[in-house]
């Protein structure tokens, strides 16, 4: 027991004392409004990218602009019983108000740009 004592004294013996020094002291934050700015300043580019890039791009690409739209007159057969009861008792005159409401409301294919003349000349 004595001889792990005396090592173990000899082993202590090697180290040797160091002088006490001084803390070191953590480095001062820079200036906090300058990092404040710099983020900012990262913000306004990040949410400037993202509107620059989610802007519609204009085409080039020739538009054809859409038919202009007609307001139907007040229809003299206003509910779909009149309708019912004309196409009952008068079959001509119902095909013939038929045909002067598809003609006010559907496009004309006979038109300069109509569907049709379009696909005839293809």
């Amino acid at each position: 027991m004595d001889r792990q004592v005396d090592g173990t004294e000899r082993y202590l013996k090697e180290f040797q004392p160091r002088a006490i020094r001084a803390l070191a002291m953590a480095p001062r934050p820079g200036n906090i409004l300058l990092s404040r700015v710099a983020a900012v300043a990262a913000l306004l580019l990040t949410v400037s990218g993202l509107l620059w890039f989610t802007h519609p791009v204009v085409s080039l690409l020739p538009t054809i602009p859409p038919p202009a739209v007609t307001i139907m007159p007040a229809a003299r057969y206003a509910s779909t019983a009149a309708l019912t009861s004309l196409a009952l008792s008068d079959a001509t005159k119902f095909e013939t108000v038929l045909t002067e409401w598809s003609r006010e409301s559907l496009p004309d294919f006979q038109g300069e740009c109509s569907t049709l003349k379009v696909l005839a000349k293809e």
